[in-house]
């Protein structure tokens, strides 16, 4: 993956601390690899952890907040984009 060495052992540390910190649950783990999949190198997968860090109180997970990470980690444009799905109600089809 241009250049990281996800097998480096600073990067396995990293990764482990953060899955661990999901307390298993699969939402969160999913979001928050998908949140990294676009992250190059150790210093920016740090201050993910630092960030999720800071929104995690008693070591509880809220997946409102790795949510949240994700969710402000998208362009200007994409977060409009997604926005605007919300005036559908579920399982409505929408014009294309």
């Amino acid at each position: 993956m241009g250049g990281i060495d996800l097998f480096s052992p600073s990067m396995k540390k990293l990764a482990e601390e953060m899955v661990d910190k999901c307390k298993g649950l699969p939402l969160a783990i999913v979001v928050l690899g998908g949140l990294l999949s676009h992250k190059r190198g150790v210093d920016q997968w740090q201050k993910v952890k630092t960030h999720l860090w800071q929104h995690m109180k008693n070591d509880s997970v809220e997946i409102t907040h790795i949510l949240s990470l994700s969710y402000n980690d998208l362009s200007f444009e994409l977060k409009q984009c997604f926005l605007y799905f919300g005036i559908f109600r579920e399982d409505e089809m929408i014009d294309t």
